[in-house]
């Protein structure tokens, strides 16, 4: 797989933890800010932990993975659903609030890298 560079906006209302696997966290964006990491052609199947959580604890967990062989993001399940979430891999679009797992099409979109980009909005 190729280098992938990963953007996040974080406008949730909550502070967002990255926690990559396999690198561990790689990142900590505070409610207002955007970060952006570069992933090098090594990791194969980079699956991204979304950690929302305000000073009492965490409130929700999803993910943003992307593979050569799949592609896909989850906002976390939210009751009531606190904050949505729009991004694009390599151009192709998508948008979640509170229902799951979205899987992107071609199943090799992400299979030469690329761009990955996520916005989470407070609902």
């Amino acid at each position: 797989m190729g280098p992938v560079h990963f953007q996040v906006t974080n406008n949730s209302g909550y502070h967002l933890t990255v926690r990559n696997n396999p690198l561990g966290t790689i990142g900590e964006v505070p409610n207002g800010q955007a970060w952006g990491y570069d992933f090098d052609a090594s990791i194969e199947h980079n699956t991204n932990q979304m950690v929302f959580s305000s000073p009492s604890g965490t409130v929700c967990s999803g993910s943003v993975a992307w593979s050569s062989g799949g592609s896909g993001a989850d906002d976390g399940w939210m009751e009531p659903v606190l904050f949505s979430m729009s991004g694009e891999m390599n151009g192709v679009g998508f948008n979640g609030a509170g229902e799951g797992w979205i899987e992107l099409q071609p199943f090799n979109l992400m299979a030469g890298g690329g761009q990955v980009a996520v916005t989470y909005t407070q609902s």
